[in-house]
């Protein structure tokens, strides 16, 4: 896909150019037009959504979901990204529970989100949305002594299909 995204995009920098004086700079301008459409191109299917909450002592934990919106029979990638003191949490442990709140029920399931290389990023793939309405991603977080947090809630709305 992309391969062709940038073919499109280069034939369409090609149109909109003067060939009358050639030379290196117009390369130059097919390929930058052309890095710039493909640039736009992969943004516009790389849709996501992150919220943070700030809690407290110099911590923070953001969350990223992709895709978005989040729809019936779809899952999404879980990004939880945490920071304390202005660096990165590294070593912590993270666990997740995801729950239909409109289903009037609650998922007494955590699950263990494991971090990317040491980075302050922990990743996992969420479960499949199995209806539509408000859900809940709640979030533990323990990181030694010095942080503990438990029941960090970020609600979001699933669309139907």
């Amino acid at each position: 896909m992309v391969h062709y995204t940038f073919l499109f995009s280069f034939s369409i920098a090609r149109r909109s150019c003067d060939f009358s004086s050639g030379g290196k700079m117009h390369t130059f301008a097919y390929m930058a037009i052309s890095i710039a459409w493909l640039t736009v191109l992969s943004a516009c299917s790389m849709q996501q959504r992150t919220d943070t909450r700030d809690l407290g002592e110099g911590a923070v934990l953001s969350l990223t979901l992709q895709p978005f919106p989040l729809l019936v029979g779809q899952s999404a990638d879980i990004y939880a990204t945490l920071r304390y003191q202005r660096a990165a949490g590294t070593g912590c442990r993270v666990q997740y529970r995801q729950f239909a709140v409109d289903a009037g029920a609650t998922d007494t399931v955590w699950r263990d989100i494991p971090e990317q290389s040491r980075s302050g990023i922990y990743k996992i793939r969420g479960l499949d949305f199995n209806r539509e309405g408000r859900w809940r991603f709640e979030f533990n977080l323990e990181c030694g002594e010095q942080l503990v947090r438990r029941g960090v809630v970020f609600d979001y709305a699933v669309a139907p299909e």
